[in-house]
């Protein structure tokens, strides 16, 4: 459960990241929020599959 609590706060900072990467052309937010959705993505299926393990 803390995983994928994890997963949806990472989600959020790359979705700020972007929303502030496209407001100020900066490139580098743009990467980082990207890099943070498959981050957010892995560990969102890492706590699903381990949460479903334990039942």
């Amino acid at each position: 459960m803390r995983k994928m609590l994890l997963a949806i706060f990472l989600m959020l900072i790359s979705i700020w990241c972007f929303c502030f990467g496209v407001a100020d052309n900066f490139a580098a937010l743009l990467y980082a929020s990207i890099i943070l959705l498959f981050i957010s993505i892995l560990v969102f299926a890492i706590g699903y599959s381990s949460d479903e393990k334990k039942k």
